[in-house]
């Protein structure tokens, strides 16, 4: 059946195997449901990242969601982080980062492989990788999803402070990007720095390293200085 209005799209029990859409489409529409097709293609999920408004998406039953069903909610999330409730369930700010981490898991030795069709099925990826750096290949999936983030407390200049759930290869330079949309400091005018337990200041002075890299581990305080 197809049911659609300006804001809802209901395209369940049909038998079509891939989306295509046409960008400035759809503008209007913010809630679809492809229950029961034959959607088999990553691709067409990120095609769905060309609706802007889409905030509600039902799409089980597809050949595509076979693996385990968490797995698969993590994935379609991470592909499509504008998507506030999927199959009836809300995404939660900790959902889409566990959602995020295991993403770029799940997908680290295909991207590594440098595909150009790996791209396009996974147009997300590269954002990805530049907010939180390079996945490890090494590491087992389920410590990607619950030992890789950390808990940080960022002090501002102004002496208030604000906490921020980090994996640990998060770069410096995106750090610095946070802090400037949090504080309207440029990167350039920031200098970072956590005190060690000799009371010394180690300064994150390399923008390209990650967290992991100056040892910052769960509840670390990072100060900017200015």
């Amino acid at each position: 059946a197809v049911v659609s209005t300006q804001s809802t799209g209901i395209l369940s029990n049909n038998q079509f195997s891939q989306i295509e859409i046409t960008s400035g489409t759809l503008t209007q529409l913010t809630a679809l449901s492809l229950d029961n097709n034959k959607i088999g293609q990553w691709t067409s999920v990120a095609e769905l990242r060309k609706i802007p408004e889409l905030r509600t998406l039902r799409i089980r039953l597809n050949p595509l969601i076979t693996g385990p069903a968490l797995d698969m909610r993590l994935l379609v999330v991470a592909m499509l982080p504008a998507v506030s409730k999927l199959n009836g369930t809300p995404i939660s700010d900790n959902e889409r980062l566990q959602a995020d981490i295991f993403y770029l898991k799940h997908f680290a030795a295909e991207y590594y492989k440098g595909n150009s069709d790996f791209h396009i099925a996974h147009n997300r990826y590269k954002n990805l990788v530049e907010e939180y750096g390079e996945p490890d290949v090494g590491l087992p999936k389920i410590a990607s999803i619950k030992d890789q983030s950390i808990m940080i407390t960022i002090a501002k200049p102004d002496g208030k402070e604000f906490s921020k759930k980090l994996l640990k290869t998060t770069l410096v330079k995106n750090i610095h990007l946070i802090i400037q949309r949090q504080c309207k400091i440029l990167p350039k005018n920031q200098k970072l720095y956590w005190v060690n337990c000799l009371d010394e200041k180690v300064y994150l002075d390399d923008p390209s390293r990650d967290l992991a890299y100056f040892d910052i581990i769960q509840d670390t305080t990072v100060y900017v200085e200015v």
